[in-house]
């Protein structure tokens, strides 16, 4: 995992890739006739897509060294180099002592336990990554809130009585002055990045199959099987087996159903309109 001092380096293009290790900007051709692309890239309108020819971008190492494996044409510009951390995953003790317990409250019935568990192991990561904006409410007087409605994170204020009012405003925005800037001190963004990159290798032979027709987070529907090796509901780091030989119907993201005659109906559908949602909906 990435640590220590980071070093800022220019000009790369004749840097070999394999060499670098951290966060670089690089020039990226990626085939044309690749049906399943790997690495993402945000539009300018805030989309994410998985393009195919030219473009640039800022990605970790790991993933353009990946890349390059697959058909990827990659050509460093610069980038932020940071050293490795020893040992190389910090986390792996703390994450299997999780992992062990929640297996043990699944055994014993106690569900609402095994689900802290589960919460504890999914957020670890993001807790690094967390977003250093953030919202704070207060309470003050009129000369502090003359002040803090003239700040660049200002949402909104009311008046509580003659002496007080209410404000609503953020922190650490794009446009606060650096003076004012102050993430989060326990944030470590270069872990919660590393972690997402080296899940995102880890699940692309899978979400490259011919026969995979939907992807979500944390799962892959597939046509085919997957070998006995990769598949444990028990092992970290391994695949379990949900649901087989099921029909299915895909309607969007997060909106589809299984049905398979003698088995109860499995229907995974976001949002308000849940509860209404049926097979026959589908």
């Amino acid at each position: 995992m990435p640590g220590g001092e980071p070093v800022w380096l220019d000009n790369c293009e004749d840097m070999d890739l394999d060499y670098l290790f951290g966060f670089v900007e690089a020039y990226i051709f990626s085939p044309p006739d690749m049906k399943r692309p790997f690495l993402l890239y945000r539009t300018s309108k805030n989309t994410l897509i998985f393009p195919t020819g030219e473009f640039v971008g800022v990605y970790y190492s790991k993933e353009l060294k990946y890349a390059k494996t697959i058909g990827y044409q990659v050509t460093p510009l610069c980038g932020c180099i940071i050293q490795k951390m020893d040992p190389c995953s910090p986390f792996k003790d703390f994450v299997t002592m999780l992992s062990i317990e929640r297996i043990k409250a699944k055994k014993k019935g106690n569900e609402s336990q095994a689900y802290v568990y589960k919460l504890l192991m999914n957020s670890l990561y993001k807790r690094f990554g967390i977003n250093p904006q953030t919202s704070l409410i207060e309470i003050c007087n009129y000369q502090r809130y003359l002040k803090l409605i003239q700040t660049y994170g200002f949402v909104d204020a009311d008046k509580l009585n003659d002496s007080y009012y209410i404000v609503n405003y953020k922190t650490s925005t794009e446009r606060n002055p650096d003076i004012e800037w102050k993430p989060p001190k326990i944030a470590a963004v270069q872990l919660a990045v590393e972690i997402t990159a080296c899940a995102r290798i880890h699940m692309y032979p899978y979400i490259s199959r011919e026969d995979c027709h939907y992807i979500d987070i944390n799962s892959i529907l597939i046509i085919g099987r997957l070998l006995d090796e990769v598949i444990s509901s028990t092992k970290l780091g391994k695949l379990k087996l949900e649901y087989a030989s099921y029909d299915t119907i895909y309607v969007a993201a997060k909106n589809y159903c299984f049905f398979k005659e003698g088995h109860v109906d499995v229907i995974k559908h976001k949002g308000l309109t849940k509860e209404l949602v049926t097979l026959d909906w589908y």
